[in-house]
């Protein structure tokens, strides 16, 4: 007896359970976070979504992760923090919907003033959140600037990340970890 080969059909639009599951994540979060963002097909109570709005949807989601700018470090190899590399957004990423302390925002504060600001506090032998509410920024908005500046090298962020980590050193502080960016 003769059999028929096999042919692998692949769908070209998928339920919500196998959508999320394609993307690795529950039903409920897809719709939190995720179909808002898609065009669907809506037949009835029936919605599917195509294969590839949500391939388009991860590609645009999707981050990188960079090694940090070991230049800005005065760690030995053997004595660098296991934090080698963070989750870097470009500035350009566009903020959640609701989100009113990122993007536009962040980057209108981040004058010279308000680096000076905060680098003086650090001199000071401020904490960097301390310092943060002294110069009137939000703490998680100055937080935000080095990690940016972490993940690139020669931008305002990048010089504004190694004099944190030049004035925390001054002061006798430690080099700053990823647990301080939480």
């Amino acid at each position: 007896m003769k059999r028929e080969p096999l042919i692998a059909i692949h769908p070209i639009a998928l339920g919500k359970p196998e959508a999320a599951a394609a993307l690795s994540m529950s039903v409920d979060s897809f719709e939190r976070y995720v179909q808002s963002d898609l065009r669907v097909i809506r037949r009835g109570r029936l919605v599917l979504i195509p294969v590839t709005e949500l391939e388009a949807w991860a590609e645009a989601n999707a981050e990188r992760t960079l090694p940090v700018n070991r230049a800005m470090t005065t760690h030995t190899p053997a004595q660098t923090p296991a934090t080698k590399h963070l989750k870097c957004t470009p500035l350009s990423a566009s903020p959640p919907s609701g989100d009113e302390g990122s993007g536009v925002l962040m980057r209108s504060r981040f004058t010279p003033e308000a680096r000076g600001a905060v680098l003086q506090g650090l001199s000071a032998g401020l904490t960097l959140g301390e310092a943060a509410e002294r110069a009137g920024l939000p703490v998680q908005t100055v937080k935000n600037w080095c990690t940016q500046g972490r993940c690139e090298i020669g931008t305002p962020h990048a010089e504004f990340a190694l004099a944190v980590e030049a004035a925390r050193e001054a002061a006798g502080r430690a080099v700053m970890n990823e647990e301080e960016f939480r």
